[in-house]
């Protein structure tokens, strides 16, 4: 019974928070448009390209060298701060010039905003100090706080009826607040010294850590920019072959079609910790498998469902200046399935120590995503972009996969094909044990 408690309890704070994150962004849209809601999606894909490359694999290495031993924090993360603002810096400089020369129809004043808001996710290496110190709440908390925070100054922007360029507060606010409250609570445990002050008292001792880390992050940098290309290479794509307009359209309906992801991922985390558990490999596919069976029926059913009230959904919830939307959100929700199918083999092949196969694959998914995404939204446009999200997600969450282990998932998938019932009543018998 403590996973339903557990998992109930995890749904209603995911539901909560995402709903009204959801109703807030479609009040944001409605109020600009499609163009100026494109300007801010294309910027933050710009970001986060940027935020990727400034962290540069280290995130993960924090998390690592914490966990072993809790005193090295005040040593590696204030030259790993340095490290990652003169990437950030040099980042955004390039991106700058690039969007000058090019001319792409941006706001200066708003992308240098949104720019100021995320070097603090940047350089935020407090979130993996409280996870790998067993202090996760305190992350849920903080970032509660800063989204409540980043909702309520969307509302008063659009209320006020403010320009464009002031939106980018609410992402100050988000990761603004966020940062510099976790920043507290460090200083506050660990009674450290400013960066500034430690860095020229340990100037060797600062350079010796930044190459550690470059080298260490460099092989954790490669998997993740493959994983932020194929997630984002569409906008950019989409920004340079069609318009800013198009960005905006297809991101209106993007966030709607992955919004109800929320409640099976927080019911899909609350069972792997039996997954985690589990010595027997069989049992483990078991359950995994009957995942795969139940986000595969409620996703097909909510596929179904927008199909015939794609438009009303659409118009309800964005209103007649995101019509296009319409066309792609049955798609795009299809491929929200197959996502949350990766995440359950993800996590799968995550819990038989499979970190070398996941980085492998997801550096081929990048590659392949590359060429998928430029030739079909060169010849469909819009909708070649939710076919190549599709494709993408699809490939990831099977034949990606089926190479690992002797193909464990592809048995899983075959199992869930030929036996969905004797797997559903076993598995669920194992997880109410």
């Amino acid at each position: 019974m403590k996973i339903i408690y557990n998992t109930l309890w995890m749904i209603f704070e995911k539901l909560v928070l995402s709903l009204s994150l959801l109703i807030i962004n479609a009040y944001v849209a409605r109020y600009l448009g499609p163009q100026q809601y494109g300007v801010i999606a294309y910027s933050i894909t710009l970001l986060s390209i940027s935020v990727v490359i400034s962290n540069f694999g280290t995130n993960t290495l924090i998390f690592q060298k914490i966990s072993k031993n809790h005193s090295v924090a005040k040593i590696i993360i204030p030259p790993i701060q340095i490290l990652k603002t003169i990437l950030y810096i040099i980042c955004i400089l390039i991106m700058f010039f690039c969007l000058y020369i090019f001319s792409y129809d941006f706001d200066p004043y708003l992308t240098f905003g949104l720019a100021v808001a995320f070097y603090f996710q940047a350089i935020d290496s407090y979130t993996w100090y409280n996870d790998a110190k067993l202090k996760s709440k305190y992350n849920s908390l903080i970032n509660t706080i800063a989204l409540i925070g980043a909702i309520i100054s969307r509302y008063y922007l659009v209320k006020l009826s403010m320009d464009l360029k002031w939106f980018a507060i609410p992402y100050v606010c988000n990761y603004g607040i966020s940062f510099l409250l976790k920043r507290y609570f460090y200083i506050k445990e660990e009674k450290t010294k400013s960066i500034k002050s430690f860095i020229f008292e340990k100037k060797d001792h600062t350079l010796k850590v930044i190459s550690f880390f470059i080298i260490s992050g460099a092989p954790l940098f490669l998997s993740e920019i493959s994983i932020l290309i194929y997630t984002r290479l569409t906008n950019l794509y989409l920004g340079q072959i069609k318009d800013i307009d198009a960005v905006g359209i297809f991101n209106a309906s993007y966030v709607l079609a992955t919004a109800w992801t929320v409640v099976p991922l927080a019911f899909v985390t609350s069972v792997f910790t039996i997954i985690y558990k589990e010595k027997d490999i069989s049992n483990r596919a078991l359950i995994g498998t009957f995942l795969t069976l139940l986000m595969l029926f409620f996703g097909f059913l909510l596929v179904i469902l927008c199909y015939f009230f794609k438009q009303q959904i659409i118009s309800i919830v964005y209103g007649s200046g995101f019509e296009l939307s319409s066309s792609i959100l049955p798609v795009l929700i299809l491929g929200s399935v197959f996502s949350l199918l990766g995440v359950i083999s993800y996590r799968m092949i995550i819990s038989m120590h499979g970190y070398k196969y996941i980085a492998k694959k997801m550096v081929i998914m990048g590659v392949i995503s590359i060429p998928l995404n430029y030739y079909l939204i060169k010849s469909l446009g819009i909708i070649g972009a939710a076919y190549a999200t599709v494709s993408i997600e699809l490939i990831s969450a099977t034949l990606a996969n089926y190479f690992f282990k002797g193909g464990v998932i592809a048995k899983m998938h075959l199992k869930m094909i030929t036996s969905p019932y004797s797997v559903s009543m076993q598995a669920i018998t194992k997880i109410l044990k």
